[in-house]
């Protein structure tokens, strides 16, 4: 199983990407600190990382161990975008509990 994602939140992932020109190689990166809180930041895919692609472009790579832990804990959760005051934020729809 598969993290999800809304139509919107591919929008704003790949718009972050494109803005940012990360180094060659470098893609978004979904990982989580020692509290369990789940960050974005730039790296290299690395093995057994979910890849996501949108219109056949790698864009985010999910840490095996954050997307393991979604599909496990939040089963048929989505991941959407809304705008903040700090600007768009990533947040969990749909999670079942």
């Amino acid at each position: 199983m598969e993290v999800a994602f809304t139509e919107q939140a591919r929008e704003a992932l790949k718009r972050l990407l494109d803005e940012s020109a990360p180094e060659p190689g470098q893609l978004i990166r979904m990982v989580s600190d020692l509290e369990g809180n789940f960050h974005l930041t730039f790296g290299e895919q690395e093995d057994g990382d979910q890849v996501v692609s949108w219109d056949g472009v790698a864009v985010l790579v999910i840490k095996s161990s954050v997307s393991e832990h979604l599909c496990e804990h939040h089963p048929g959760a989505t991941l959407d975008v809304q705008e903040t005051a700090s600007g768009p934020a990533l947040l969990m729809t749909g999670a079942e509990r």
